[in-house]
């Protein structure tokens, strides 16, 4: 527990630290809040620590293959669709994780986790979308247009 605790603080500081260089004005903070809030919500409902860890895990696995994938097309390489490219590398990492467990003892093997990896990268990919269309909108500024 106190593992994934310290890895959910890195994560948040890792999110303050980089949202800080680009931050334009309250109403970004109150919607960072608001999706920051909604987290906190699923994973408090949430019962099984492990599925609690692979929201966290799979959402940010899914984030930095999204900003690599955007990183390339800042450099000037096509890329067709990011956030499902995205979505996709993500889930596969999760069936090719949930696949080695089968041969690992005291693992088990369950399908259910490929499924919620993949929702979880979904969601994860899908508000990184809106919070960067969002920010963009307020920000006037309209290049950039990474995620479709």
């Amino acid at each position: 527990m106190f593992l994934f605790l310290t890895g959910c603080f890195l994560v948040s500081a890792t999110v303050v630290t980089q949202g800080l260089k680009t931050w334009p004005g309250p109403a970004d903070a109150a919607l960072v809040i608001g999706v920051a809030t909604a987290y906190f919500m699923i994973l408090v409902r949430m019962t099984s620590p492990v599925e609690r860890s692979h929201l966290i895990e799979y959402g940010v696995v899914a984030v930095f293959i999204l900003e690599a994938l955007r990183e390339r097309i800042r450099q000037g390489h096509r890329v067709a669709a990011p956030a499902l490219l995205a979505i996709l590398f993500t889930t596969l990492i999760g069936v090719v994780d949930e696949s080695l467990q089968l041969f690992i003892p005291d693992r088990v093997f369950d399908p259910v986790d490929m499924l919620f990896n993949a929702g979880a990268a979904a969601l994860a990919v899908g508000m990184s979308l809106l919070l960067n269309r969002w920010h963009r909108r307020r920000s006037g500024d309209g290049a950039g247009n990474f995620e479709a």
